[in-house]
């Protein structure tokens, strides 16, 4: 999908410079990488997870089987990152 050397080097430069403005407050630097990095997506799957489990569950899937499901389901609900990531690609970055 991205050629090589194409768009991984631009997000490396991109998520590169996305930590930098993180630690540049030093005061609170800690506190908002912990928010962004560790908390908001924990607190995200738990969320994603407490609301797909108890239907799953009710429906009569097997308790090992939502296990596995749930996360395919938190995947594709993800997809959308990707595909803007994708989406605003320079043409030049992308193949047919």
């Amino acid at each position: 999908i991205i050629r090589r050397g194409g768009g991984l080097g631009s997000w490396a430069k991109s998520t590169v410079e996305s930590m930098k403005y993180i630690f540049q407050d030093e005061e609170n630097s800690r506190w908002i990488w912990m928010r962004n990095l560790l908390f908001a997506p924990a607190a995200e799957e738990v969320v994603f997870r407490a609301c797909m489990v108890t239907p799953l569950l009710a429906s009569g899937i097997s308790p090992t089987k939502v296990a596995w499901v749930t996360p395919l389901f938190f995947g594709v609900a993800h997809l959308h990152h990707f595909w803007e990531s994708f989406r605003h690609l320079p043409s030049d970055q992308r193949t047919a």
